[in-house]
């Protein structure tokens, strides 16, 4: 039992001086539903006082990337075999003049793939020459082969298909990227391909192979 003398008595005075620390909207200044949620403001409540405080928080703003220039590098890798190669040479003398390959490589040489060589970034791996590339792809397509595993196949047993890619033998996803990648291209292309055809009195007949 507590004596009389003592008794703790309850402070004295006004709700807001003795409580100093409280939020003014405890102490009826400012209803809590007013505080309006700004940037920079984080509001965090006190769910076991039933209160609610705001904090200032400094906003994160993240500086922007700039666009990552081209490698000043070729992004092209070599042919294998140039024209005094003894398997090119091989292959070339057997050839006829006026094999479908041949046609096609020179198609190939009359289009402008400056776009398209332009795609190419220059970083990582060095790529595979689009010329040859594309010259290999046509030809598939006008055999009627649409499969690049198949492409591969021809990219290592297949003289012709050897012969146009000089040695380099593209891997199946390889071909698969190339082949997506020109998609876009395709109309540009084949436009001039008519152009030239055109051009050169050849007809309809003789492109088609």
């Amino acid at each position: 039992m507590i004596p009389e003398g003592l008794r703790l008595q309850p402070p004295q005075g006004r709700e807001d001086d003795l409580l100093p620390d409280r939020p003014p909207w405890l102490a009826g200044k400012i209803d809590k539903n007013d505080l309006l949620e700004s940037p920079g403001i984080a509001r965090l409540a006190a769910s076991d006082a039933g209160t609610c405080y705001t904090q200032e928080v400094p906003l994160m703003l993240l500086a922007p990337t700039p666009p990552r220039k081209h490698s000043a590098r070729d992004p092209f890798r070599a042919p294998l075999w140039d024209d005094q190669q003894p398997d090119f040479q091989r292959i070339d003398t057997l050839l006829p003049a006026d094999h479908h390959a041949r046609w096609l490589r020179s198609v190939v040489a009359h289009l402008d793939l400056g776009s398209f060589r332009r795609s190419y970034a220059g970083y990582g791996s060095l790529a595979y020459p689009v010329e040859l590339l594309l010259a290999l792809v046509l030809f598939m397509y006008s055999k009627g082969i649409l499969c690049a595993a198949k492409w591969r196949e021809a990219a290592k047993y297949d003289d012709q298909a050897r012969w146009l890619l000089r040695g380099l033998q593209p891997s199946r996803a390889v071909l698969y990227r190339f082949r997506d990648r020109v998609e876009p291209f395709l109309d540009d292309w084949h436009a001039q391909i008519l152009a030239w055809a055109i051009f050169e009195k050849i007809t309809i007949a003789e492109l088609d192979g």
